[in-house]
């Protein structure tokens, strides 16, 4: 007679091997999963390693902490690394646009660093955080935030990133540029 709370196990002796073979499949399966997150993590590290000197080092790591610290997962702190470098080279004094534009992410004075003072904007953490707070999650961020959240690549973050957040006049030439970069960089992330 069938008791409802009576096992599959028991009722059909055969099915324990079974059972557990599906159980460490569903384990094995979680393991790939928290080693491929370590690796993209370390992923990150491996570019400011491989392609950068150690004060380009010093600002990518640096976004990296911001850009994480806000929630961001290592995808989209790769977006954002290759997008600083193509704006300044990493480089926290760079300036653009007849010196309208300044720092890692190239603020500019009539956008998102309206306000703001040179000094201020030269400063890799404020740029950092000014980006964020002004861009990456206010209006023009909302297309990387929901990409970002469907798990999307480091190309196509990378590509939108610079057409929604940095806005270059050559949008279509650098979001190419910037998706091939971040791809070439950050390929387990690709």
């Amino acid at each position: 007679m069938y008791c409802g709370g009576e096992t599959r196990a028991r009722r059909n002796p055969e099915a324990g091997p079974w059972i557990f073979a599906g159980v460490s499949i569903v384990v094995a399966g979680a393991l790939i999963l928290l080693i491929r997150r370590s690796w993209a993590n370390s992923d990150v590290l491996e570019l400011m390693r491989k392609e950068l000197n150690p004060s380009q080092r010093k600002m990518a790591q640096l976004i990296a902490n911001e850009f994480k610290a806000a929630g961001f997962p290592p995808v989209a702190q790769a977006a954002a690394i290759v997008n600083a470098w193509v704006e300044s080279t990493l480089n926290p004094n760079a300036s653009g646009d007849s010196g309208h534009s300044i720092g890692l992410f190239q603020l500019h004075d009539a956008g998102g660093g309206a306000g703001l003072s040179v000094e201020y904007r030269a400063n890799p953490i404020n740029n950092t955080r000014t980006i964020l707070e002004r861009e990456v999650l206010g209006h023009f961020g909302k297309r990387f935030r929901q990409r970002v959240a469907d798990g999307a690549k480091v190309g196509e973050l990378a590509a939108i990133f610079s057409q929604d957040i940095e806005r270059p006049a050559d949008v279509e030439g650098n979001k190419a540029l910037r998706a091939s970069l971040a791809e070439q960089w950050f390929p387990t992330l690709a």
